[in-house]
């Protein structure tokens, strides 16, 4: 599914208009002035989470994906995000993937050995060359590693809501700067209901449909 949401990004850039601009004018002492939004500061822009696990634990380390997925739903949405299920189409610093990675296995002596990492991030195309370069761009991150004879599933669940907590705290925190609540004072309105790249899967497929009907019509002969 993440393979495909890149794919479908890469393919749709270029109908996206040129980009949501980070940069605004300032007042201080009376001049304007350009001032740049940080990376921390960037997530007070996020209003819309793309949520997804990825489970690379083996051994029957961890059981409770399922569980930790939900109780991350739960406090982003209890935060004021928008959560979806499936992949959206990310053209702005609105909306973001939060990518929840956990990676472990079981030793030789039957203990449980992993971590997991929480990570906003999204996809950037950039010009360089003449080229177009694509490449993820990432604002948080926050990763705890852990053991256990048992399996890994309280000490994962414990963390995965420690560092979902930590970035409710930043996005609160990244709002309260002059600069974010300008640009989310002149986004008013925008990406309230992000387009999932399955619907926009649907309109490429609804269009190339139409398109074969109108070269097979009689009119197109």
């Amino acid at each position: 599914m993440m393979r495909f949401a890149k794919n479908l990004f890469t393919a749709v850039v270029l109908l996206v208009a040129g980009g949501f601009s980070l940069q605004v004018q300032a007042k201080n002492n009376n001049d304007h002035e350009s001032k740049f939004i940080t990376t921390s500061q960037s997530l007070g822009l996020i209003k819309n989470v793309f949520l997804l696990v990825d489970d690379k634990v083996s051994g029957g380390c961890w059981g409770n994906a399922q569980q930790v997925r939900e109780q991350v739903k739960q406090s982003l949405e209890q935060s004021g995000l928008r959560v979806y299920d499936e992949p959206l189409l990310i053209t702005s610093p609105l909306s973001s993937n939060l990518l929840i990675t956990a990676q472990g296995s079981r030793g030789r002596q039957g203990i449980c050995f992993g971590d997991i990492r929480v990570e906003s991030y999204r996809s950037v195309l950039s010009n360089f060359e003449g080229v177009k370069v694509q490449h993820q761009a990432y604002n948080f991150s926050r990763s705890t590693i852990a053991n256990s004879r048992k399996n890994l599933d309280a000490a994962f669940l414990e963390a995965a809501e420690e560092h979902t907590a930590a970035f409710a705290a930043e996005i609160a925190e990244g709002r309260e700067d002059p600069a974010v609540k300008a640009v989310l004072a002149k986004s008013e309105g925008k990406e309230v209901n992000p387009l999932p790249m399955s619907a926009l899967a649907n309109i490429f497929r609804q269009s190339a449909r139409a398109a074969a009907d109108d070269k097979g019509s009689p009119a197109a002969r």
